[in-house]
């Protein structure tokens, strides 16, 4: 993922840039794990957000080895890659699952407490996103010793 950097909060509410804004996926538990409406060519059901995978879409047994459109709430891709959750080593899936592969472009906001997944363009020109350090403003320095 962009910057390769985490960030987590589960008390306060998120509100995304809405310049870098590209889609948002309301979520849900689905078997212990997040999950949103999503539609693989004209099939609809819930997919996996899964972060951790090293593919695109991964499915039971994917009927071909391209797919013309998947979405995810709102975001929609095009030509996507499916592997067998077998080959993973994922054993047998009660939903398909979205991943890296196809994540990785975006920066990616799981919003617990509003229940929603908010994919935003990276802003890869900045040091640091707004919010990424601790508010220092009227402390003093730290001192160096010499």
């Amino acid at each position: 993922f962009p910057g390769r950097r985490l960030i987590l909060s589960a008390t306060t509410d998120y509100t995304p840039t809405p310049e870098t804004l590209v889609a948002v996926a309301p979520i849900r538990d689905e078997h212990g794990v997040y999950a949103s409406d999503g539609m693989i060519e004209n099939e609809a059901g819930p997919i996996v957000l899964d972060v951790a995978g090293d593919y695109e879409l991964v499915l039971n047994s994917p009927a071909t080895n391209l797919f013309r459109q998947v979405s995810f709430g709102d975001l929609v891709f095009r030509q996507v890659h499916p592997t067998a959750g077998i080959e993973q080593g994922l054993g047998t899936l009660t939903c398909p699952r979205i991943g890296p592969r196809l994540l990785s472009r975006f920066k990616v906001t799981i919003a617990n407490k509003q229940k929603m997944i908010y994919f935003e363009r990276p802003d890869l020109g900045k040091k640091e996103d707004k919010g990424s350090k601790p508010d220092t403003r009227g402390q003093k320095p730290p001192e160096i010793k010499r």
